[in-house]
């Protein structure tokens, strides 16, 4: 894992639907992780069909969360389907979380539990879903901010390809494996709901 930051900005790299996600992640313009699907994994000509489809959103994926240097720090996978649980798993396989989501148009809430089915972090989303607050289980307060933004851009065709990005301010208390499930549902977040 990594220090945890206070600032985060999580930016979507892949711009058509069809192609796989991939995601930075950065600290004061300085790069932490890389998050990437891994369109191998998820080979199956049924999940082919459905990114080439507007059923994009029930196809398998499996992402890859990686330092800088490449090392795997942790992994995702999301089931074929649609609103499917993400399980999260460290870089040896071990489960961390599972992340149920509910992402309907009035409420918009996600859930991880631990393996013992203990809530650990909650994210709903508010402000027409381009503000979600993350808390614990423990607490009510607010454990960090996850905000949709748009990069700003001075022509068109740079509005048109450089897409959104999303600014996360965490509390200084905020731990590495908090940080990281935070980033996980901020890619969920833009994968299953904005980018639908």
């Amino acid at each position: 894992m990594f220090t945890p930051k206070t600032h985060l900005e999580i930016k979507p790299e892949a711009i058509l639907k069809s192609q796989s996600g991939q995601y930075s992640v950065r600290s004061n313009k300085n790069l932490l992780a890389m998050i990437e699907e891994e369109s191998s994994e998820s080979n199956s000509w049924k999940d082919h069909a459905l990114r080439f489809s507007r059923l994009h959103l029930a196809a398998r994926k499996v992402f890859v969360i990686t330092t800088p240097k490449a090392e795997i720090i942790a992994s995702f996978t999301k089931e074929r389907g649609f609103n499917k649980d993400h399980h999260v798993h460290d870089a040896e396989g071990n489960l961390l979380v599972v992340i149920k989501q509910d992402l309907k148009m009035r409420r918009q809430t996600l859930n991880a539990f631990d393996p013992e089915g203990h809530l650990v972090l909650q994210a709903r989303g508010q402000n027409e879903s381009l503000t979600f607050n993350v808390t614990t289980e423990e607490s009510e307060d607010v454990l960090s901010t996850i905000k949709k933004r748009s990069l700003p851009a001075p022509s068109l065709k740079e509005v048109m390809v450089s897409g959104d990005y999303y600014k996360v301010e965490n509390h200084p208390d905020v731990t590495s494996l908090q940080q990281l499930l935070i980033m996980v549902m901020t890619v969920v977040i833009y994968d299953q709901l904005h980018h639908a």
